[in-house]
């Protein structure tokens, strides 16, 4: 395994799903600069090191069928927000879909926990169910261009 190669540009995301005629329903410009004040890199560095030690929990979404059985998920990381300091369960999400088969990652979105924040549930650490839809549909969307 190479070194994972994370997209954050909305504009190569768009392209990835560009095929399928699907619109990435995210934006993660607009994620980066709210949660991260635009200063993404020891971030997408620890999510890196993350994704490719495999350390994180149960996958949304996971392709069990033929060559990519277990290599291309979509994960819900968390990973601690330095400038509230109450650790990871209090940090950031940020939700990734994994190819281990090219070694590429695509940041679909961040959201920070808590009661009101956008596309999630009253908890704030559950996605609701319309994002829920959304990374279904761009998940299936991108096993079915992989398998063309």
């Amino acid at each position: 395994m190479g070194k994972m190669v994370i997209y954050v540009d909305q504009d190569i995301i768009n392209n990835l799903f560009e095929k399928s005629g699907v619109q990435c329903p995210f934006n993660i410009k607009r994620d980066v600069k709210e949660h991260l004040k635009n200063k993404e890199k020891p971030y997408i560095d620890e999510l890196s090191a993350i994704i490719e030690k495999r350390v994180f929990k149960k996958p949304l979404f996971t392709c069990r069928k033929g060559d990519y059985n277990g290599k291309i998920s979509i994960q819900k990381i968390e990973i601690k927000n330095p400038a509230n300091k109450k650790g990871k369960s209090r940090g950031f999400r940020f939700v990734v879909l994994i190819d281990y088969s090219t070694d590429e990652s695509v940041l679909l979105t961040i959201f920070a926990k808590g009661k009101n924040c956008p596309n999630t549930k009253d908890n704030g650490s559950d996605l609701d169910d319309d994002t829920m839809n959304k990374l279904k549909r761009v998940f299936d969307n991108y096993i079915r261009i992989r398998e063309i």
